[in-house]
């Protein structure tokens, strides 16, 4: 019993103030013979709930744009 509330009590502080809390990571990849310099964006599941405000949207999007990205990838659970 103890688990079961400790796990739900987690993934509601998760759905309340975590999926706002958005961050970057940066990671480089060197391939070997590949002499092209791209900057690939990857975003995943991220619940916003629904979009009544969309200031949260807009900064995500700021993020993202101010990036400048090559290539943009955005996986999710299908």
């Amino acid at each position: 019993m103890f688990i079961s509330a400790t796990i739900v009590s987690s993934m509601l502080l998760g759905i309340k103030f975590g999926r706002f809390n958005f961050k970057k990571y940066y990671s480089n990849i060197f391939i070997k013979n590949w002499n092209y310099d791209y900057k690939i964006i990857h975003i995943s599941d991220f619940h916003l709930g629904s979009f009544k405000s969309k200031d949260k949207l807009r900064q995500l999007v700021s993020l993202i744009n101010n990036e400048n990205a090559d290539l943009l990838l955005f996986t999710a659970i299908l």
